[in-house]
């Protein structure tokens, strides 16, 4: 696609994959060596014995606004519905935790938890409640966040991650929270009947374990049980993406929308489906409304709200949202920020700042052909500064 500017044309970089307590004694820190130590020797006592060889974890926790917290802070692993307390950062903002500690503690996620996370959660103890063997429980859908009341932390995945060679997951932000209209929960849960939660949960539980068409049995059932489980919907509309039913997914998510419009979540496929669909119209108003939501915990769709406002030539709107998106952190989204800030500046004609964003996403942005249009894109406008006679 092009967005023309005067005789020249700049191509629109996508890159769109669409693809978020109970009380215990702080757990003692382990020193780095400490730490690898550890780990050489839990892989050496597996190798002895079979059994599940400990996972640790480590990094350190910071707060986006500089303010030093007055509590504790939590080290917390979310799968699917389920939140388990770790463990907690030490002074400096350091955890160097073993996961599903005999001691971790189940944390109630419901509606009342500022720390909440999905649709509610079942408790159990960390080692034992996922299914599948207890070392890929710890791992498989699983995220680590931060957790201090007060503030929303970002997400770093553990699926995929080599942690017994390499532990060590980096820094999660923490920002400060202010009041938002919509949630990551829908209400319809708490209100289903018995027998709509058990089929929810029970879909919850397949879809854990991939089995998605009979996971999908359930949420349909649960709907069947309760025509306004907006969550079960939305589950459903998940499960018809991944088999291409494009056309399936887009009719539950806007039942769930129109049974629960405070339910954030439904937005972010909406749109997602919408951008995919080249309907900017449509992405834009979803992304919108997203963000009048809940702009914290979908960070990431000021990026692509930017990017739909832009292809409408919504030039101010779009510039706002780009600039909120290079203040996100941690996501694809965030890091391509930047390039579309610069892009937004370039067409409103406001050439040194977009070649200084311009630089700024070429500074991290791996090789190949988007790093290539926008090295052309960026000397096209070093052309039209030089010309006008503006410093590069």
């Amino acid at each position: 696609m092009q967005l023309s500017i005067g005789k020249h044309a700049f191509l629109c970089l996508l890159g769109i994959s669409m693809i978020a307590p109970a009380i215990l004694p702080a757990q003692s820190t382990l020193s780095g060596k400490e730490l690898t130590e550890r780990v050489l020797e839990s892989k050496s006592a597996g190798s002895r014995t079979g059994d599940i060889k400990p996972i640790y974890i480590s990094g350190q926790v910071a707060l986006s606004d500089g303010s030093v917290p007055e509590k504790k802070i939590a080290i917390e692993r979310v799968c699917t519905r389920n939140v388990y307390q770790e463990g907690y950062v030490d002074a400096k903002g350091h955890f160097n935790i073993q996961l599903g500690n005999a001691g971790a503690t189940a944390v109630d996620a419901s509606f009342d938890n500022p720390a909440r996370f999905g649709d509610g959660t079942r408790v159990g103890n960390s080692t034992t409640a996922e299914s599948g063997s207890a070392q890929d429980s710890l791992l498989w859908g699983c995220n680590i966040r931060a957790a201090l009341p007060g503030y929303r932390s970002n997400v770093i995945p553990l699926e995929g991650k080599r942690l017994t060679t390499d532990p060590n997951l980096g820094t999660i932000v923490l920002t400060r929270m202010e009041k938002t209209e919509g949630y990551t929960i829908s209400v319809t849960l708490a209100q289903a009947p018995k027998d709509a939660k058990k089929a929810y949960d029970k879909g919850i539980d397949l879809e854990h374990r991939d089995k998605l068409a009979d996971a999908r049995k359930e949420f349909l059932h649960a709907v069947e049980l309760y025509p306004k489980h907006a969550a079960a919907m939305y589950e459903l509309g998940r499960i018809y993406e991944h088999d291409g039913q494009v056309p399936q997914a887009r009719e539950v998510y806007l039942k769930a929308i129109d049974v629960d419009p405070d339910y954030a979540t439904p937005y972010e496929r909406m749109y997602a489906l919408a951008i995919k669909e080249n309907k900017w119209q449509d992405a834009a108003n979803y992304s919108d409304k997203l963000l009048r939501l809940d702009p914290y915990e979908f960070g990431s769709a000021w990026y692509f709200n930017s990017l739909a406002h832009l292809q409408l030539k919504d030039f101010d709107i779009a510039e706002k949202s780009a600039r909120e998106a290079v203040k996100q952190t941690g996501k694809d989204a965030a890091a391509k920020a930047p390039y579309m800030l610069a892009l937004v500046l370039a067409n409103k004609g406001q050439f040194q700042e977009a070649a200084e964003n311009f630089r700024v996403y070429l500074k991290n942005a791996p090789p190949g052909a988007d790093r290539d249009r926008t090295e052309k894109m960026l000397a096209d406008v070093e052309q039209r500064l030089q010309a006008s006679g503006t410093p590069k």
